[in-house]
């Protein structure tokens, strides 16, 4: 089970990052919490080699989640499948199993 309530950001573009905040404010809205670590890290990557504005792929291990779209579209239709699927218990927040795939909504 992956913990997403302490987290290190990594986003370099600047739809990235605004992706990157709404998963801050949406977690921390569920949680009450804003903390930042390097517990466990979030990247968010864009990508033009996506097929359309809507594709997104997300890859998750033990230590990351990667976050694939070619914009903001992309990153705010993966970030949505993944608060869809997780947990939330005692303010934290939990990915119970892998949703790692490639997804076109």
């Amino acid at each position: 089970m992956i913990s997403f309530s302490s987290l290190h950001i990594k986003a370099e573009t600047e739809n990235a990052k605004l992706a990157a905040d709404i998963l801050l404010d949406e977690i921390a809205a569920r949680t009450g919490s804003d903390k930042l670590s390097p517990e466990y890290t979030v990247i968010f990557e864009e990508s033009t080699d996506c097929c359309s504005d809507d594709f997104f792929s997300i890859k998750t291990d033990a230590e990351k989640t990667v976050f694939t779209a070619s914009g903001i579209r992309g990153f705010i239709f993966a970030i949505g499948m993944l608060l869809r699927k997780c947990i939330v218990k005692e303010n934290r927040i939990f990915l119970p199993y892998d949703i790692s795939g490639e997804y076109a909504p």
